[in-house]
């Protein structure tokens, strides 16, 4: 997708009412206790999520040529362009971080309502992947395993000390804008998927080799309980649902389906042909 066409998707989403710090995003306004989601407020959270995809996807595609002007010009136009490139990136930004904080808050009200129910993307990862070409498809491993994120920052290691984790740290954390997509480091089954609780918004898979892959504080599911996935597909966005201080995808790898029997997902992966 074209910058400009980004643009245009954006510019449908309200001007930031306020300024946005990148870590905590304010939780929008949202009712409590209804039986499930409406159906207005479902399509919005589509539209917010495909935006902020789509984002996603602008972010990794190569700059070279992208938007530098054939014919450079006198000083004076090049310095024209550059400014009016930079003033709508300032205004892009900001409606994504408003896009992010919207979203946010409608999982928080989704945890609320007791009703954490997968959005619908179908077919939007092959459109995106199949525009990039390689730079948006994950490599898997000869044994069949992949990252859960195409690119992101390594943060909380497993085994982590911290005031947050009552015996070391679970999993293996990665800092991500919300709304990017995660994916499944495997192929297998959804086992189970989380609505509340520290993990806030999060996913169990199970793996055909018995092992098992929980994915923590979305900002929403992708595809529902019991649905059979391949590695590297879509199955979540990523959030800070829960016990969390800021945007990051915790990835654990267990033996069983339970909280309690998790192993280093580094370790695990690497011995699996991924690094991460």
């Amino acid at each position: 997708m074209a910058l400009g066409a980004l643009w245009m998707a954006a510019v449908l989403l309200p001007a930031p009412a306020g300024p946005f710090d990148g870590l905590v995003p304010v939780a929008a306004a949202a009712p409590v206790g209804l039986p499930a989601p409406r159906a207005g407020e479902t399509d919005r959270r589509e539209r917010l999520a495909r935006i902020l995809i789509a984002a996603d996807a602008r972010s990794r595609r190569p700059a070279a040529g992208e938007e530098s002007p054939a014919d450079p010009g006198p000083y004076g136009v090049v310095d024209a362009d550059v400014g009016r490139t930079r003033g709508e990136k300032a205004g892009l930004e900001g409606r994504l971080a408003k896009a992010r904080s919207d979203l946010h808050g409608m999982a928080e009200a989704s945890i609320r309502s007791g009703h954490c129910t997968p959005v619908d993307l179908d077919g939007l990862q092959g459109e995106t992947e199949g525009d990039q070409g390689s730079a948006g498809t994950p490599a898997v491993s000869s044994g069949g395993w992949t990252r859960p994120l195409l690119s992101y920052e390594l943060t909380a290691r497993f085994g982590s000390a911290g005031g947050r984790w009552s015996n070391g740290h679970t999993g293996q954390d990665f800092a991500v804008p919300i709304g990017t997509p995660v994916r499944a480091v495997g192929a297998g089954t959804v086992a189970s998927i989380g609505c509340g609780g520290p993990f806030g918004i999060s996913m169990v898979l199970r793996h055909d080799s018995g092992w098992y892959s929980q994915y923590a504080h979305l900002s929403a599911p992708i595809v529902p309980q019991g649905r059979r996935v391949r590695a590297g597909e879509w199955i979540g966005l990523s959030g800070t649902t829960g016990n969390s201080t800021g945007p990051h995808l915790h990835l654990e790898i267990r033996r069983t389906a339970e909280f309690g029997s998790a192993v280093d997902p580094v370790g695990w992966l690497r011995a699996r042909g991924v690094d991460l």
